[in-house]
């Protein structure tokens, strides 16, 4: 069966044969597509630890101006949902977080 594939294809055949496969520059492209991706991945794994730790700092800046001001716990978490568009739960444990290390 193969042997009648390749009669079939003879002149492709040969083509392929007779072109040199450059096994250099096969591994030089890989390595180089290798590294853009990791780079890539790298990039946008900083920016969204980046991203992460600055929504973070404003909200302890956030907190601790409230604290500052007396404003009530209740409150503050109120605006800590509607500013930071964070659920009730996530609003909680930041205040806590925020809160307490600020007593310290």
């Amino acid at each position: 069966m193969l042997k009648e594939y390749l009669l079939k294809k003879k002149s492709e055949v040969k083509l392929m044969l007779l072109t040199e496969f450059d096994e250099e520059l096969f591994a030089r492209t890989m390595k180089e597509e290798g590294l853009e991706e990791g780079i890539e991945k790298g990039l946008k794994k900083g920016l969204e630890k980046g991203r992460k730790e600055g929504l973070e700092k404003g909200i302890q800046i956030f907190i601790e101006d409230n604290l500052e001001e007396e404003v009530p716990e209740e409150r503050i978490r109120s605006k800590l949902q509607k500013h930071f568009g964070l659920t009730e739960e996530k609003a909680a444990e930041y205040y806590e977080r925020f809160a307490v290390q600020r007593m310290r």
